[in-house]
């Protein structure tokens, strides 16, 4: 969909829903990064002569998606989420569930005057570092005290942490025949996440997609966590090795930076501090990287297909390798600890 195609469906979307069609008018469209895969702009709106900021984000066509995932149950998530007072996210306005006005299934959020986090530890001082990663340490903890019971069905229900373990360690081994030839890493990956489950914790809500470049701080210097597609009931320590995952490729490392953070992290995610060390964050690593890494492998398979030809796939191409390191390295260092 072009700019001028939805500045002029989103002018229409909310001269629907207004009491004085005729003010409405879009002033501007911008595009805005992040997303992953996909698509979002902020519009900006004169209503009865004041100013509103929206950002409207759904899928992009069909042959730029990254991850395939659904806007509907996106949506439930984050109406979900806004009811509970423990979580700070953007406030979620409309969902356009058929498509009817934007023509394909879109949701419609309020506008925060923000920033990533990622932008602003990017041009800090390290110093700066320790008190960012205590905000997130907060941040995730408030996130993952939500549970299964507070959230959409369809995010999923297992009767035991075991259950949900084995059903990840699954979608390994089911990845390797629809590939392009045999995978021995999806094996090994698959056969290790079932020989090293680490002590359980009680299942939650799991971002799916949790770092910095996934929390935005506001004016008011608040945090928030967006980009909720990957949402789903799970071990909520599959942020923690997802995200020190993505501290390899988008620097800096601010969990590094301080070495509170897990005891921060889990007083606000109500969890023993034994709940976390670093032999089972690597686990979590290699756990946590599931949707993620699987994905980049079928979007693989269509570049090689020619099925699909686009920047992002050439973008896959080069992150796929250096995350299946990151996992492999992963495993070598949990090994390593457990050897003592």
């Amino acid at each position: 969909m072009s700019v001028t195609e939805l500045s002029s469906r989103f002018q229409e979307f909310l001269r629907a829903r207004s009491d004085d069609p005729e003010s409405v008018h879009v002033t501007d469209v911008q595009a805005l990064s992040g997303g992953w895969s996909r698509v979002m702009y902020v519009v900006t709106v004169e209503d009865q002569g004041a100013q509103s900021k929206y950002v409207y984000r759904s899928d992009p066509d069909a042959v730029d998606i990254q991850i395939p995932t659904s806007r509907s149950d996106e949506w439930d998530v984050l109406t979900a989420l806004d009811g509970l007072d423990e979580v700070s996210i953007p406030k979620p306005l409309w969902f356009d569930s058929e498509g009817t006005d934007f023509g394909r299934p879109a949701i419609v959020m309020a506008h925060v005057e923000c920033e990533s986090l990622l932008s602003i530890a990017r041009r800090s001082e390290p110093d700066a570092f320790p008190f960012m990663a205590e905000r997130i340490a907060e941040l995730l903890g408030s996130l993952h005290c939500v549970i299964p019971e507070q959230l959409p069905p369809q995010l999923g229900c297992y009767p035991d942490w075991d259950t949900y373990i084995s059903s990840r360690a699954a979608l390994w081994r089911e990845a390797e025949p629809p590939g392009l030839a045999p995978d021995p890493f999806l094996r090994l990956v698959a056969s290790w996440l079932d020989a090293n489950r680490p002590e359980p914790v009680p299942l939650g809500l799991v971002h799916g997609d949790f770092h910095p470049a996934n929390v935005i701080v506001t004016n008011d210097d608040e945090y928030m966590a967006v980009d909720w597609e990957l949402a789903h009931v799970g071990d909520p320590r599959e942020d923690l090795g997802w995200m020190a995952l993505a501290a390899g490729v988008q620097p800096p490392d601010l969990v590094g930076s301080d070495p509170d953070f897990y005891a921060t992290y889990c007083k606000a995610a109500n969890l023993p501090v034994e709940a976390i060390d670093e032999k089972t964050l690597m686990y979590f690593v290699a756990l946590g990287s599931t949707d993620c890494y699987l994905a980049s492998l079928e979007r693989l398979g269509r570049v090689s297909t020619g099925e699909s030809r686009t920047v992002g796939s050439a973008y896959m191409a080069k992150v796929s390798p250096g995350m299946a390191r990151v996992i492999f390295t992963a495993m070598q260092r949990h090994d390593q600890l457990s050897r003592g």
